[in-house]
């Protein structure tokens, strides 16, 4: 538990800077009229970051649910270790009320035992005032001067006076009675264990019913964790929906931004908008700087181009003349080419324009050689803005550069 709050306390404090950080971009991003690439680079900063505390939630949440899944067993085992023990305290407890009623039985035979030896008693008076009306005093004040019952059956010497008979018949309840309360004693030594192993089973039932208490706290308090952090995650998501459309509306703000200007200086760049020749124009009029050739030692499927200053926003027109197939301006990562363009110029031939910072034109729609078809950008699997240009023929990508040499 100790653990737990501190991952909460973490937590927490990631939690309210994610909240400064949304007032303080929030209060920068109201207007986009005056939006810069650090402004850009501040927001996919963020989230960067996010992603990296999406990763880390996960890896929480997957511990948290196998500590969860642990837990339940632990609760199960002690719900079918008390389950056991009231089952052994059930039996016990009929084994009781079975001897209780034996014992019973048993107070009542030695009830009729006593009644006879009661009426054998009661013959035995009249048989000793028979004595006395007969006028045998000296035996009479034997027998008056006895104690008790027992008493009177220790003076063998009366026993022998009442005769062999009567002896007998109280010889053989005595022996009975005897019998009957050895019995009644055993039985009782055996409530006596069942009354100890019930008290047993009882305190052993109140330590497991405290620890099954202690085990389900600790699984509410893993669920509740679980549940803290899935709605951390679920918050993190929200934001990043948030950062991915300001990032859309802030780059296109950019973009325009970058066209305008552009639009308004002096381009002596021929291929800049309307191109001449019969070959490939320049895809990137504004950028003549080739930072990465084809094949560049790590396999390097077409060639990168930047300018010297920023490339951001820079133009991209259609290197030849064709039909655009592709033109993903929704997707930023497409699949590490961010927003791109693709172009089939015919027989085969085609050209792919990636990491754009928005696209203008649309699928199915025919475009001029050196007509402009978006801006570069800084999208997909990209570290700094520049263009990436690929040359197509039949599906298989070659050397760029020797259309454009």
């Amino acid at each position: 538990m100790k653990r737990n709050n501190i991952l909460k306390r973490i937590i927490s404090s990631v939690l309210c800077a994610c909240l400064l950080f949304g007032v303080a971009y929030s209060s920068r991003s109201v207007s986009f009229a005056d939006i810069t690439q650090e402004d850009i680079d501040a927001i996919k900063d963020r989230q960067n970051e996010l992603e990296s505390l999406d990763s880390e939630l996960d890896s929480k949440i997957e511990v948290a649910r196998k500590d969860i899944t642990k837990q339940k067993e632990l609760c199960k085992a002690i719900e079918e270790k008390i389950e056991n023990q009231q089952n052994e305290i059930d039996y016990v407890l009929k084994a009781i009320n079975l001897l209780n009623n034996q014992i019973s039985e048993k107070e009542e035979q030695i009830a009729g035992v006593q009644a006879e030896i009661d009426s054998d008693t009661e013959r035995l008076r009249q048989r000793i005032k028979a004595l006395y009306l007969s006028g045998d005093t000296t035996t009479l004040e034997i027998i008056l001067g006895a104690k008790d019952f027992d008493d009177l059956l220790d003076k063998s010497y009366i026993i022998h006076e009442m005769g062999e008979a009567d002896a007998q018949i109280v010889d053989s309840l005595n022996a009975n009675m005897d019998s009957i309360r050895e019995e009644k004693e055993s039985i009782e030594a055996d409530k006596d264990e069942l009354l100890d192993q019930k008290a047993k089973l009882e305190t052993k039932m109140m330590e497991l019913d405290a620890l099954q208490m202690e085990y389900n706290g600790i699984l509410a308090g893993l669920e509740g964790y679980e549940e803290e952090l899935l709605a951390e995650k679920k918050a993190n998501a929200a934001e990043k929906e948030n950062l991915m459309d300001e990032l859309t509306q802030a780059e296109a703000e950019l973009a325009a931004q970058q066209a305008q200007q552009n639009q308004s200086n002096s381009y002596t760049d021929p291929y800049y908008y309307v191109a001449s020749g019969s070959g490939y124009c320049w895809p990137a009029p504004q950028c003549s700087i080739v930072t990465a050739y084809w094949g560049d030692g790590r396999g390097h499927k077409g060639i990168d181009l930047a300018c010297a200053g920023s490339a951001y926003g820079q133009p991209i027109v259609a290197a030849q003349s064709g039909t655009v197939t592709i033109a993903n301006g929704s997707d930023s990562w497409g699949s590490g080419w961010g927003y791109y363009i693709q172009i089939d110029h015919g027989n085969g031939y085609g050209t792919l324009y990636a990491h754009c910072s928005s696209v203008i034109v649309s699928p199915g729609q025919y475009v001029e050689r050196g007509q402009l078809i978006g801006y570069i950008g800084n999208t997909g699997n990209s570290f700094g803005a520049h263009l990436h240009f690929e040359c197509w023929y039949n599906g298989v990508r070659y050397d760029p550069m020797t259309e454009l040499a």
